[in-house]
């Protein structure tokens, strides 16, 4: 089930655009794909997308909580100086720009839910990250791992004695994973959070505390490789398209992934003025 997914393939108003996307993310024939669309397509547009939904507020106790998470020094990196709040959304409202999940991520999300309380869970604070560090001629250094939140937070050198080699030592940490969208208008788009929020819903969530954040759709779309961010026909693209197998989806066996982080160090000679 890990490498499983569900393509959303209705959204995409483009039949080339959707052929070049799953031929990218999986194991597909790019014929069987052209010949899904149109029906896809079809289905996709005809199925009623659910309506914005205005934000509700948190009881004290759930807001509480998730500001002690969101105070830690990495949380507020990421939030920086940008306008945010905390609401409560309704999940199937959100919109995503991303055409496609992971059944598997889904499937391990929902057992989490199952075991424990929500909020760890989309307002995570510790997380595993399988790195590898890889070396080329440049000198560059490259850290793979199959998640996408990996950064490297800071660097340290060494040289134990002038004639020493030296060293230089990475620290590698997990950006923050919370759920989060972006206001825009009437609607919320997902920046984050697509596969366990999917999870909450199936768990019997219908609402979630959220992070709404302001900032620019284009910005976020540059960012997600998938859909455009917005539709020429009005019908976008939400979580609840997702929830069950339909004629404008396809399930695939998706492309094993992997994230390259790569740091070049360049050497030059500097004369004093």
């Amino acid at each position: 089930m890990l490498n499983r997914g569900r393509l959303l393939l209705g959204a995409f108003d483009d039949c080339d655009r959707a052929v070049a996307f799953a031929l990218r993310v999986a194991e597909v024939d790019a014929g069987d794909v052209r010949d899904r669309w149109a029906a896809a397509r079809e289905h996709f547009l005809a199925s009623p997308s659910p309506a914005p939904c205005a934000a509700g507020p948190l009881d004290d106790e759930t807001r509480v909580a998730v500001e002690e998470i969101l105070a830690a020094p990495l949380f507020r990196a990421t939030l920086g100086e940008r306008p945010w709040s905390l609401a409560r959304a309704h999940i199937l409202s959100a919109v995503t720009l991303q055409p496609l999940i992971n059944l598997g991520r889904v499937a391990v999300m929902r057992e989490r839910f199952a075991a424990g309380d929500a909020i760890p869970i989309l307002f995570p604070t510790t997380t595993e990250l399988d790195v590898q560090p890889e070396t080329a001629e440049g000198p560059t250094v490259s850290f793979i791992s199959s998640r996408g939140e990996l950064a490297v937070s800071g660097a340290e050198i060494h040289r134990p004695a002038e004639t020493a080699p030296i060293e230089l030592t990475f620290r590698i940490e997990p950006r923050p994973n919370y759920v989060s969208v972006l206001a825009a208008g009437d609607r919320w788009i997902l920046r984050n959070g697509h596969h366990r929020l999917i999870a909450a819903w199936e768990s019997g969530n219908a609402d979630v505390p959220i992070v709404v954040m302001e900032g620019r759709i284009d910005a976020l779309a540059a960012r997600i490789d998938g859909l455009q961010p917005v539709a020429d026909d009005g019908r976008a693209a939400t979580l609840a398209d997702f929830l069950m197998p339909s004629t404008a989806t396809f399930d695939v066996a998706l492309r094993p992934k992997r994230y390259a982080l790569r740091l070049r160090v360049e050497r030059e000679t500097l004369y004093a003025a």
